[in-house]
């Protein structure tokens, strides 16, 4: 490992706030923090970052170098706490680059909602933000907390307790499900009693009796779940509201549910009428958006991707490689050999490139060249912006997504962070890197 461009160090004091996310950097071995300028916030001294993968390349049999640059591609950290691992022991660190905690867990969970799951002596437990031991460390394992409560297993079996360690209800369940917002929706909890699921409510009482093969949260006050090999939704008593006659259910999203019936799909209503025909192979669902992506087949070459609004009015017929769902009025689509730029009007605007990705912070990354036909990438990578124009060329062997105002980006062994106009504000050299990771 090379010595790496030293970042600018200033005292956070000079700053007018905290930074919105500390970037990972690694210099000797160790890693340290900084700001989307390039500002040193905290020195390279610790061995891990919470969220990383641990740089020992036996345990991930993978070689080290190629270890760090998956955690330079991690991204920043905006949560009010980052966990920091040195000499073998876990600690605290606040987004200021304050020490907190100092280095004291066996191991630690992801921090949310001003806690994080912590090992102590073997046995799970829970601390907040000054390293108090809010849960006492005696279970077998603990799960992040969300909605104010966390999942804990004691006996084989799991309960659920507060952030305060007080346990709603002990350990009698086998498991229990967390969804996208948290364990909870509609006051119900996906709970797996003997070998069937049925749902519980905050107080740990059975609220809908264990029937079923498959149960999936509750969204907007109905449920799908799988009876006897075929999905239907129940309400939050656990009676039928839509029979189960469908081959999948996904949730209700604005009152409208993709689901399956034999090689097809179509979307639905509250009362389980098609209000989209079960005409397509294969389907998104809208998930808060407008448009949802549809297909006409699921293999390939044959399969060709649509978009349809909310009504199923057609917004991009079925005739793309690849398409994606609109940002702001505007996809990535590949029509052919040809990758480009589609919005909802139907204007099309080819780039010309080999692979062109979703765009984030407004710049898109894109690739020219070919794959080599004796093994290895040729490509080359940059980004475009949503007019399409190439503002930053393509001279990157890798180029992730923009955040908070940076992106990782590799030249062959040279990597680190790039800006929006390209420029590193942080690299270094790792020798063999481009050939162990990228190639």
């Amino acid at each position: 490992m090379s010595a790496a461009q030293e970042p600018t160090t200033q005292s956070l004091g000079a700053l007018d706030s905290l930074p919105a996310a500390l970037f990972p950097f690694y210099e000797h071995s160790r890693w340290g923090l900084m700001d989307p300028r390039g500002t040193v916030v905290v020195p390279a001294k610790y061995e891990e970052f919470g969220g990383f993968r641990n740089t020992d390349s036996e345990l991930w049999q993978l070689p080290s170098v190629s270890v760090v640059g998956a955690n330079l591609g991690h991204g920043g950290f905006s949560a009010d706490r980052i966990a920091v691992r040195l000499e073998g022991r876990w600690g605290l660190l606040d987004r200021a680059g304050t020490l907190r905690v100092s280095p004291r867990w066996e191991s630690v969970g992801g921090w949310n909602e001003g806690r994080i799951p912590v090992l102590v002596e073997g046995q799970w437990g829970a601390a907040d933000g000054e390293g108090h031991l809010v849960v006492p460390a005696r279970y077998e394992a603990l799960s992040g907390f969300r909605q104010g409560i966390a999942v804990f297993r004691l006996g084989g079996k799991v309960g659920i307790l507060d952030q305060e360690g007080k346990e709603l209800f002990g350990a009698r369940y086998e498991s229990i499900a967390g969804g996208a917002e948290g364990f909870y929706s509609d006051r119900r909890a996906v709970a797996q009693i003997g070998e069937k699921l049925g749902y519980i409510d905050p107080q740990g009482n059975l609220a809908i009796p264990p029937l079923f093969e498959g149960a999936r949260h509750f969204s907007e006050g109905l449920a799908g779940v799988t009876l006897d090999g075929k999905d239907g939704y129940i309400d939050t008593t656990g009676a039928f509201v839509i029979p189960p006659r469908f081959d999948m259910a996904a949730p209700f999203d604005r009152g409208m549910a993709l689901v399956r019936q034999g090689d097809w799909r179509g979307f639905i209503n509250r009362q389980g009428d098609f209000v989209i025909p079960p005409t397509y192979a294969d389907a998104q669902n809208f998930l808060g958006t407008e448009y949802a992506i549809v297909s006409n087949s699921q293999e390939f070459p044959k399969r060709k991707l649509g978009c349809i609004d909310r009504s199923g009015r057609l917004l991009h017929p079925m005739q793309y490689r690849s398409l994606s769902v609109p940002d702001s009025g505007l996809s990535v689509a590949q029509l052919g050999e040809v990758w480009g730029l589609l919005d909802t009007s139907g204007t099309w605007t080819p780039i010309d490139c080999m692979e062109l990705q979703t765009f984030s912070e407004g710049l898109a990354s894109f690739a020219i060249g070919r794959m080599k036909a004796e093994g290895g990438s040729g490509l080359q990578l940059g980004y475009v912006d949503r007019r399409g124009e190439k503002v930053i060329p393509a001279h990157f062997t890798e180029a992730g997504r923009f955040e908070h105002g940076l992106a990782f980006a590799a030249a062959h062994d040279t990597l680190g962070y790039i800006d929006r106009t390209g420029a590193f504000v942080w690299k270094t050299i790792v020798p063999g890197y481009f050939d162990a990771f990228v190639r």
